[in-house]
């Protein structure tokens, strides 16, 4: 069984309370909530390096260092503005940086690394 936070709480209760008849059930997490706790992480993980600064040249204020919960729309928030700081990353480096040529970071990735000191 996979879903969202309320329904794996849900099915540890019925698991809890009937046994016999959820014993072979396995409980997980989907994608969605996957995929929001690793934002959530990127976001904390990278917030002093990186993140505050953009969101500070971005004015988003509703992306703040730590993420307690989904609630408020935070998911698509987050999702929203790390979007947004991808779009601006590449396209600083495709348009602004001139050595490495910006077309190797397209087509060879390893061969644009080897050039970056």
């Amino acid at each position: 069984f996979a879903g969202d936070g309320q329904s794996v709480i849900r099915f540890k209760d019925l698991k809890k309370k009937w046994p016999h008849l959820y014993s072979r059930w396995l409980i997980a997490v989907g994608g969605f909530h996957e995929h929001a706790h690793t934002m959530f992480a990127f976001v904390e993980m990278f917030w002093k390096p990186l993140v505050c600064s953009c969101m500070h040249v971005l004015q988003i204020e509703r992306v703040q260092e730590i993420t307690q919960n989904l609630e408020h729309n935070n998911y698509a928030h987050v999702q929203n503005a790390l979007h947004a700081m991808t779009v601006g990353i590449v396209s600083f480096l495709v348009q602004d940086v001139r050595n490495p040529p910006p077309g190797l970071l397209l087509q060879d990735l390893d061969a644009y690394e080897a050039l970056i000191d």
